[in-house]
């Protein structure tokens, strides 16, 4: 089980035995890796597993995806969507492809190697 928090958390959690397994906080990996400029609101906007249950997709209010593999520290993959809006919803295709959305747009790309997809977008705002 994971929970995403406005302050910016990741947990994961055993449903099991109710034990945290951990936490992190992929706002770092963003830092890292320069993709995060100003100190807007900093929350946690989407949480999907796929449906292995092993990689884990983490959308952000800045617009961003953190793709992370939950037996590993370090983020997989972190990438920018480009719109600056909150990520409100993630999907995995076939574990292949993250399905991404913000208010403006949609956006399909590969989990693995990184790729500029392909997005669906919206003409104005309506």
């Amino acid at each position: 089980l994971a929970a995403g928090s406005s302050d910016g958390t990741v947990e994961l959690w055993d449903p099991r035995d109710r034990q945290r397994l951990g936490a992190g906080y992929p706002f770092d990996a963003l830092r890292e890796q320069d993709h995060l400029c100003d100190s807007s609101s900093q929350e946690i906007s989407a949480l999907r597993f796929d449906s292995r249950g092993l990689t884990l997709a983490v959308g952000t209010s800045t617009g961003n995806v953190v793709l992370y593999d939950i037996r590993r520290k370090t983020p997989l993959l972190v990438k920018d969507l480009g719109n600056g809006l909150g990520i409100v919803d993630l999907k995995f295709h076939q574990d292949r492809h993250v399905i991404s959305a913000d208010p403006k747009a949609i956006k399909v790309w590969a989990a693995e190697p990184p790729s500029d997809g392909t997005s669906l977008e919206e003409n104005g705002y309506g």
